[in-house]
Parts: structure tokens; sequence; C-alpha cells
């Protein structure tokens, strides 16, 4: 995996399979010999890639420089990054969604220290724990996790045991396919602590909630506040 910047349209992750080669240079904002510039605008990277979508894979994130959705590519993009240890982005996912681009979830760590889900908050100038992107394969070796990318079959979890998945029937989230209103969704959540709660979001607009805390019954003598929201859509923030 490396990463494409410019300064119009941001970052996008590329990551590659194993047999597939990088085509482009990465980090042309902070390359030192300005004689070699990389691939952009980001029109540029998509051609470079165009020819292979199976092979390559473009995440859009709010990493060095926040992505600009104005630019999409249906097939190398199939993934969004919604996490990292950057900061929580729950508004550009649901931008991405609004403008009826069908994305997946993903998060990474990022805090370029290697740390898979492990990096803490405080750390240099990140805010926020490093993230993890889970995925649902058939396989569990890299063809298998490809495939599962590409399908849009993920989950972007802040905690390395913690599990989420949506389906009806036989379609798993990210599929595309049309809905039978008489069979229901099913969700399952896992994890190594209770959950509070689960919201159902169309873009920014929430559709369906339940509240376990309240279904199990609030603690006496205990007050829990929740704060959310952000005044700044970009990096450094924690956005809900």
């Amino acid at each position: 995996m490396h990463s494409k910047t410019n300064s119009a349209s941001g970052e996008w992750a590329v990551s590659a399979r194993v047999e597939a080669p990088f085509i482009s240079p990465a980090h042309t904002f902070v390359t030192v010999d300005p004689a070699k510039p990389g691939t952009w605008p980001v029109d540029e990277l998509y051609a470079a890639y165009a020819n292979d979508p199976q092979g390559h894979l473009m995440t859009p994130h709010v990493g060095g420089r926040r992505c600009n959705l104005d630019w999409h590519h249906l097939e190398l993009e199939r993934l969004l990054e919604v996490s990292s240890a950057w900061g929580l982005f729950h508004w550009v996912y649901a931008e991405a969604l609004q403008r009826g681009y069908r994305v997946g979830a993903a998060a990474n760590s990022d805090e370029h220290q290697g740390h898979c889900g492990g990096g803490v908050p405080a750390t240099a100038v990140f805010g926020s724990r490093g993230e993890l992107t889970g995925v649902l394969a058939e396989r569990f070796d890299r063809a298998g996790v490809g495939r599962a990318l590409r399908a849009r079959h993920t989950f972007a979890t802040t905690g390395e045991q913690t599990f989420a998945s949506l389906s009806q029937g036989t379609h798993l989230m990210g599929d595309v396919f049309t809905a039978e209103p008489g069979l229901p969704l099913e969700y399952r959540l896992l994890g190594d602590a209770g959950w509070e709660q689960v919201e159902l979001y169309d873009g920014e607009r929430l559709i369906w909630s339940r509240d376990l805390h309240q279904e199990l019954g609030f603690a006496e003598g205990r007050i829990r506040l929740r704060l959310g929201g952000a005044q700044i859509k970009d990096r450094y923030r924690g956005a809900y």
C-alpha cells in the first residue's frame, strides 16, 4: 500500500495484490525532487490503475489532506476510510452515501508506527486510537481477502475484538440487490464488552435506533454524558 497526495483532490491510499505492481510514485506533496512529479491530479492516478481494477484498490481517506469526493472511480474505489488515528469521520462517509457512491467502510491505524490497531491517542500529532478494517471473507488468504474488500464485505472498528455484520437473506452488507420487503434485516454484534447503542443511518439521516442501556435499565445514581460533532470537517477531529 502507498498513499497518493495532491493539493486539489486530497489523499487516496492505493493497495495492490502481491503480484500486481504499483505504477506511479507516492507522496508527490512531500517529494524532495520537484523535477520528478508524481501522478496527479487524481484523474491521472485513476488512469494509471484503471486497466487492472481487480488487482488494485483505491481508498479515499482523511489523512494528511482530506479527500475531495468530487472525484470518484466506481471500479477502483470500493471502500472509504471512515476512521484512523487522525480521528473519526462519520461525516465523510455520510457525504459519500448522499452522493450515491457505493462504498464500504474501512479503518486504518495510519499512526506511522506500524502498530495495526495499536496506536494510542497523543502519539505524535494523532488524537485517536488506531483502528482496523474487519473483513468478511470466504477464505482467509490473499485472494479471499482481496475479493471481500472489493465486494465491500467490510466493517470499520476502533477495537480489535469487535465484530459487526448486516445482512438480508443470503446478501451481506456491501452487496447490490433488490431488497425483499417481507424479509427482515439481520445484524450481529460481538465484542469483549457490552454495546451501548445500535443506529442505522441513510447518509446523515438516522432511520432506526436501539438503546441497549435503556432496555437493560439505567443505573441509579449515575449520569452518562455523550458528546459528538465537529465544527471543522478535517483531520484531528472526532466527528460522529
